[in-house]
């Protein structure tokens, strides 16, 4: 992913969706492990492999937690331009300190963060006080816990600030992270998340990416140092036809639909968690 700043958000013009889902409410994981990042694979500025291998270990490692039950959730928007707060590249506080440097003084960041795009292209200013990270799109895991009435679920995001918490339950992630909550939200329409939310097992069969998206056109030069695991091919998937990561997962309105199912705005979101989380009719 490429963190894109400078793109003027109005935090102050207030666009009010009030709305509640029953997708909330746990402290942990239901296998009751204390999970810590230093638990996953992690690689800056790569979240898709990086959700891809988190979903895998917590299939693989958290007892009571069927592969049916998580999913990625990628966040983009059409100007791919999404602003997320309680980012560790935005801001490096204490409890994060030594865990990823400081945007304004690590150079792959500012390459990254001087990407340009849409509007005639937008200068580099990554942080603010309070963690602001502008995106072109992001990934995250969720985990659907089933309960009554309606179950719970919780966000895993590797790239969040520790006193979010990880896993974070969903009505928390969504208040830290997007400004959602009782009071709304505080963003422009054209910069508002859509989401894709995919199914661990089609992220395992379809996914591929060649991480052509974090080359540097026309030096070649990577945008930040690319992850030292192989890149990611799923079972059905063609490794020679390189990648599907923008054309399947993050663009929201693909002519042939993608994969998985996109969501709108934050409540349509809120709505299928909270579908999936139901018990079986």
């Amino acid at each position: 992913m490429r963190g894109r700043d400078g793109l003027h958000v109005d935090v102050h013009a207030l666009e009010s969706r009030g709305g509640e889902s029953r997708c909330e409410e746990p402290s942990s994981a239901s296998s009751g492990r204390r999970w810590t990042r230093r638990d996953f694979q992690y690689c800056a500025n790569f979240c898709e492999e990086n959700t891809c291998l988190l979903l895998e270990t917590l299939a693989k490692s958290a007892p009571g937690v069927p592969d049916r039950l998580l999913y990625a959730v990628f966040v983009s928007n059409a100007l791919k331009a999404v602003p997320l707060y309680n980012q560790r590249t935005g801001m490096a506080d204490e409890e994060d300190a030594g865990e990823e440097q400081e945007a304004e003084v690590s150079p792959r960041r500012r390459l990254i963060l001087e990407g340009g795009g849409e509007e005639g292209g937008h200068p580099a200013a990554a942080q603010s006080p309070r963690g602001l990270v502008m995106w072109d799109y992001h990934v995250v895991g969720v985990q659907v816990v089933p309960g009554e009435p309606g179950g719970r679920c919780l966000v895993w995001d590797l790239e969040t600030r520790n006193a979010v918490g990880l896993p974070t339950p969903v009505s928390s992630y969504l208040s830290a992270t997007f400004r959602w909550g009782e009071h709304g939200w505080k963003i422009r329409d054209k910069y508002a998340p859509r989401f894709r939310v995919v199914p661990l097992e089609t992220m395992r069969r379809n996914f591929r990416s060649d991480r052509s998206h974090m080359i540097v056109q026309p030096t070649g030069e990577w945008a930040s140092p690319p992850p030292p695991w192989d890149p990611l091919y799923g079972a059905d998937s063609d490794s020679d036809s390189g990648t599907n990561l923008m054309s399947h997962f993050v663009d929201m309105d693909a002519p042939h639909g993608g994969h998985g199912v996109v969501l709108n705005s934050i409540p349509d979101l809120l709505v299928h968690l909270d579908a999936l989380a139901r018990p079986p009719a």
